[in-house]
């Protein structure tokens, strides 16, 4: 059960949303961005503590100008 879980936190951690509008374009967007975390403890460490962390970022980007491919922004962490 556990090893499904992870799983599917895995699954859903990998799954990104982005634009692309092509840099040609005279649209500019800001980009959001959020992400779930999950650590396993491993080693020594585990032997331990039986604690799974979880933890969410979470970030707000602007670009730097129309034609140079760079964002500009803010993020935060929860864990």
């Amino acid at each position: 059960m556990k090893i499904i879980f992870i799983f599917l936190l895995f699954t859903i951690s990998s799954i990104s949303f982005g634009q692309n509008y092509g840099w040609e374009s005279d649209d500019i967007s800001t980009l959001f961005d959020m992400t779930f975390n999950i650590s396993i403890a491993e080693g020594e460490f585990a032997q331990n503590t039986h604690s799974t962390g979880f933890g969410i970022n979470a970030g707000y980007y602007f670009p730097f100008s129309k034609t140079v491919p760079v964002f500009l922004g803010i993020e935060g962490a929860w864990t």
